[in-house]
């Protein structure tokens, strides 16, 4: 019964997002709309909040993450892999609270490594990593309109906590990236479908294989782990899955040759 709850609050979740609320209320039987109606009103007020204050943080800092872009909305060259477009996810900025949560939950020590953020978007990831020690932060985007924006903000990006400085944003696909040769911090907000996942997930496996190192992948809305799960060079670390009915459900993982 509760799965089944959570699971409908998902589909009204969905709906709002997609339809709007007004659009959510045609859709449902009268009988049911004053429940809905209730319900359609907490979400919208959560999402106005976390609204708020999202645009707070992009003003401190001089940015702009916010919104949420479709890749229909964007424009593509012709060396863009087609696959990767099919396969794409729209952009949508990690929620404030989520990343220092996942982050304090692998339990390391930012000195000591780098952060690759594949999918990148506008950069958000990028400037809440940047008020930790890491000792190189990349992100990593395919979309070249994406890329522009986030080296933009990078380029205005200020904050008086700020713990890491080199901020680098590359326009690349995923599935060909290489990654960096030293202890690294992967992190992943649902970018991708299965199709490129797996792809990604071989490239980090033959990586790790050719060099072995202390990696840690950092999956939120994990809506593909497979592929990471079947990786014999990566192990389970903390997770709530979605089969454990969490909304937002997130794997960390870690190398098995990590020390």
């Amino acid at each position: 019964m509760i799965r089944l709850l959570k699971r409908a609050r998902n589909t009204l979740q969905r709906s709002i997002e997609n339809h709007g609320a007004l659009g959510t209320l045609r859709l449902v039987p009268r009988a049911a709309k004053g429940a809905v109606l209730r319900r359609v009103r907490r979400f919208s007020s959560k999402a106005r909040e976390a609204g708020e204050t999202e645009a707070r943080f992009d003003r401190a800092a001089g940015v702009d993450t916010a919104a949420t872009i479709e890749l229909a909305q964007l424009q593509f060259d012709g060396q863009t892999d087609k696959e990767s477009i099919k396969h794409g996810v729209r952009y949508q900025a990690t929620p404030l609270e989520v990343f220092d949560a996942l982050l304090a939950r692998s339990g390391i020590d930012c000195s000591r490594y780098e952060l690759v953020d594949l999918g990148s978007g506008k950069g958000r990831v990028l400037f809440m990593a940047a008020m930790h020690p890491f000792r190189r932060i990349t992100g990593v985007e395919f979309s070249p309109e994406l890329t522009r924006i986030a080296q933009e903000n990078a380029g205005k990006f200020k904050a008086p906590r700020q713990a890491c400085h080199e901020i680098v944003t590359v326009c690349a696909d995923a599935t060909q990236y290489a990654f960096p040769n030293t202890a690294t911090v992967i992190y992943m907000y649902n970018p991708f479908a299965a199709p490129i996942m797996e792809r990604v997930a071989a490239n980090l496996e033959r990586s790790l294989r050719e060099n072995p190192r202390d990696v840690v992948v950092i999956y939120y809305n994990a809506r593909c782990p497979e592929p990471l799960d079947a990786c014999s060079r990566l192990r389970e670390v903390a997770s709530q899955r979605a089969q454990q009915g969490c909304d937002d459900p997130w794997v960390i993982y870690r190398s098995t040759t990590s020390n």
